[in-house]
């Protein structure tokens, strides 16, 4: 009769220990995205104000002034607009 010895990692026990794994990542995911939106200098910034002046019978927007987790950046308008929510690296757009 033979002795029974049981094999150690299975094929489907490590695809469930992977799959916990990455589980137990997900739960830390909106945690890990808020650091990283603070420690980063590439990140979110919001519209405020901007100049512009009058070219015909509309405004062309010259600067756009955002505020962002970091503070205020500035950012020259692209063909006369500004976006309103825009991803601005501060290291190359730097304060007001």
């Amino acid at each position: 009769m033979k002795v029974y010895k049981p094999v150690m990692f299975r094929r489907w026990h490590l695809v469930a220990l992977a799959l916990r794994g990455f589980g137990g990542l997900l739960g830390a995911l909106p945690l890990l995205l808020i650091v990283g939106v603070f420690v980063a200098p590439i990140s979110p910034h919001m519209l405020v104000e901007y100049t512009y002046e009058w070219r015909g019978s509309h405004k062309h927007m010259i600067d756009c002034d955002y505020l962002g987790v970091r503070g205020w950046a500035r950012k020259p308008a692209r063909s006369g607009k500004c976006d309103v929510v825009a991803i601005i690296d501060r290291r190359v757009y730097g304060g007001r």
